[in-house]
This record gives structure tokens, sequence and C-alpha cells, in this order.
């Protein structure tokens, strides 16, 4: 079972596909066709793209999350106030940046 990612195969005429997998922003979300990135699709819904036009018949859809790794996703500092919410967020990121690791294996 995949944590961060989906696969379709298009047949020519869905524009819409969902996803199960929750995320922290819309821009960890991307998107390929035949492992190509493409940007002509848009949120329909939290969990649902939409294509400006459906991939080919076979084509292959791959709908993944992409937390960047490269940057902390909270900055904690002396003296600030810790807050659940920052917590949280790292505990979660931490959870996807683990999953999408186990996916990529």
């Amino acid at each position: 079972m995949a944590y961060s990612y989906v696969r379709y195969t298009g047949n020519g005429s869905t524009t819409n596909y969902t996803f199960p997998f929750p995320y922290i922003a819309q821009d960890h979300i991307k998107v390929r066709v035949n492992s190509v990135l493409v940007t002509t699709w848009s949120f329909l819904n939290s969990s649902t793209i939409q294509f400006v036009s459906a991939p080919a018949a076979a084509a292959v859809i791959e709908i993944r999350r992409e937390t960047p790794k490269d940057t902390a996703i909270v900055n904690f500092t002396d003296g600030s106030v810790l807050l659940e919410r920052d917590l949280d967020l790292l505990a979660t990121f931490d959870l996807y940046l683990a999953q999408e690791t186990k996916d990529g294996l």
C-alpha cells in the first residue's frame, strides 16, 4: 500500500482523478503523466484534481505528495511560546517524510 501516491491509467475522456492521502500544502501535490511533470491541472476539491484535457488512453497518471525536504516546516526560537499546533505540524511533517521515503524504496 502506498502512503503518498496513487496511479491511474488514462482513458482519453476522464479529467477528474481523486487521491486518498493528506498533504500540508497544495503545492506539495505533483502530477505526472507518463513520468513527465505536468501543470495542466487544478484542484477540484481537496482530494480531487482536474486536468484541462483528459490524458490519452493508456497514459500512466501519477498523483504524488512531495513534501519539501530541504527546509524546516517549523522554526522554534529561544523564549518563544511552544504551541501545540507547531508540534502537531512538525509531527505531521516527519510522518509524511517517512511515508514518502518508504514509498520511494
